[in-house]
């Protein structure tokens, strides 16, 4: 990795996907190969100017993008019962307040809400979404 050359920020996905590529030995062509079973990184690659991006990634390193993440509050629920929370002790997941106390978090990736089952909250009319 070149030091004197500023570091592009990419989705982890696409960081991942190269990190893999580099233990596994491959080139930087053979990457590219590779990526015909990777739709949506070429997908990402081909839009706006991220071609430049996968290119100085590969040859300079890279910094991960923050990963998003949202409050989630259920519309018509009584105050301080509205929000989803999850409890990182008991790996539950319950409605309270918005404010992040203790081992409760209130702030979700989409990655966790869709492996918890929750996904469709994204795009309900029965909740309300807020980037956190």
């Amino acid at each position: 990795m070149n030091n004197n050359k500023e570091l592009v920020t990419i989705p982890e996905e696409v960081g991942n996907f190269i990190t893999r590529q580099k233990e596994q030995g491959n080139n930087f062509f053979t990457s590219l190969e590779n990526l015909k079973f990777k739709i949506e990184i070429l997908m990402w690659i081909t839009k706006d100017d991220n071609e430049d991006k996968f290119l100085s990634a590969w040859v300079n390193g890279f910094e991960l993008e923050a990963e998003k993440t949202y409050k989630i509050r259920m519309k018509n629920m009584k105050n301080g019962y509205d929000y989803l929370n999850y409890d990182k002790s008991n790996f539950q997941w319950f409605l309270m307040d918005k404010h992040e106390v203790g081992d409760f978090r209130t702030a979700h990736t989409r990655k966790e809400l869709e492996e918890a089952g929750f996904g469709l909250m994204l795009s309900s009319a029965l909740f309300e979404v807020e980037e956190a």
